[in-house]
This record gives structure tokens, C-alpha cells and sequence, in this order.
């Protein structure tokens, strides 16, 4: 997975591109983190690049969506392609 950082009018965005699996589960929560630990209270994923999401990376969409939630913050879904289909009991 490539993760690309951006910030628009002062909202964190991570454009997210490959899969979201167990292979990438760790790159992509240590990067979601950084915007946890400092502080912030919302977090935007494209998912415009997202091609496939298994059973780890939907678990770990979750613990990131949640640890949030924990700050009154949220994580927005943005861009999700038609055949990555996420469960709305995640909360995204």
C-alpha cells in the first residue's frame, strides 16, 4: 500500500492506494496514529485507490475509527469503489 499525506483547509487526508490487508495493516495504522497521538480530532481516508480490503484490514479500519471516537473525533470514509464493500457497523 502507498499512503500519501495531505492536509486540506486543516483536515488531515490520507490517500490510500493498493490493498488494506495484513501485509499493510501496520503502515497504515502507525500512519492514521501519527494524527491520533498529536492530537486531532478527524481524520479523511480516500479510498479512491483502494482495490481490495480483507478481514485484517477491515479490523484494523475499526480500531483506528474507534480510538478516534474515543477523542469525540471521527474518521470519514471518502471514495470508496464499487466492489470494496465495508460493513456500516464499522462506523465510517
Amino acid at each position: 500500500m502507498v499512503i500519501k499525506e495531505k492536509t486540506v483547509n486543516g483536515l488531515p487526508i490520507l490517500c490510500l492506494n493498493g490493498k488494506l490487508d495484513i501485509f499493510s495493516k501496520n503502515t497504515f495504522r502507525e500512519t492514521a496514529g501519527k494524527y491520533r497521538e498529536t492530537g486531532g480530532k478527524g481524520l479523511i481516508l480516500d479510498f479512491a485507490g483502494i482495490t481490495f480490503v480483507d478481514s485484517v484490514g477491515l479490523g484494523t479500519l475499526t480500531i483506528v475509527a474507534k480510538t478516534f471516537q474515543k477523542l469525540k473525533g471521527r474518521v470519514i470514509l471518502v471514495n470508496p469503489q464499487e466492489q470494496v464493500n465495508l460493513n456500516p457497523a464499522v462506523g465510517l
